[in-house]
């Protein structure tokens, strides 16, 4: 209750926005959703998203022109992660720092989630980088479906809560908001298989009318 939809940049994925303006001296407050269809495992969807790090992301965060994106070395257990980013904010805003904890969990079916929530951890960037630290919580969740044409399909939902410390106009948010919840339409572009599954389909089809007789019809009908 309390969604609405949001204007959704990427084709493959669907976004709503809980979000409510604050009032003089209130801090900014919401949580987007976004839900999609990705042509891979539930597994490997997820691993793909555990992998903050991974030199593709990296250079997607470069070409969105954020100043930092690393992993923590320290590491508890090998379903959990620590990882840190600075997310580039509009002229006349500060930089908002996100230190979040990750942790990954499968179960039976064919479902596996990645949690991960705001921890309060100094990071050391190599250089100075004015930003104001940011909360953070939410989770991804990956669902297997039924093989399209012999490829693997998941159903991927994120819902991400954010605490963006200050009074940010509606206007950032709405812009900030989709830039986040886009992670999916990355996922969709890395695992896309459309020639594949099209193919298929369409050979298919084919044998499927090749191989038709025709249907006998009798007088009456």
């Amino acid at each position: 209750q309390g969604w609405k939809a949001l204007k959704s940049p990427c084709p493959d994925v669907e976004m709503k926005l809980k979000y409510f303006p604050p009032k003089k001296g209130e801090r900014t407050i919401g949580t987007g959703k976004a839900t999609a269809l990705i042509d891979t495992s539930a597994e490997e969807a997820a691993a793909w998203a555990f992998e903050f790090c991974s030199n593709d992301r990296m250079r997607i965060s470069r070409e969105e022109g954020h100043p930092a994106r690393l992993e923590l070395r320290e590491m508890r257990r090998k379903n959990e992660s620590t990882v840190a980013s600075v997310k580039r904010f509009p002229l006349l805003i500060d930089n908002r720092e996100f230190v979040v904890r990750q942790i990954w969990k499968s179960e039976e079916g064919g479902k596996v989630w990645v949690a991960f929530e705001s921890v309060d951890e100094k990071v050391d960037y190599g250089v100075p980088l004015r930003a104001a630290r940011a909360f953070t919580q939410g989770c991804y969740y990956f669902e297997n479906l039924a093989d399209q044409y012999g490829a693997h399909q998941c159903k991927a939902q994120l819902v991400q809560h954010f605490d963006i410390k200050g009074n940010i106009p509606a206007w950032v948010v709405n812009s900030k908001v989709p830039t986040v919840l886009n992670v999916l339409q990355e996922a969709c572009d890395e695992f896309r298989q459309d020639e594949t599954i099209d193919g298929a389909s369409v050979n298919e089809l084919h044998t499927t009318l090749t191989s038709w007789q025709g249907e006998e019809y009798s007088e009456e009908d």
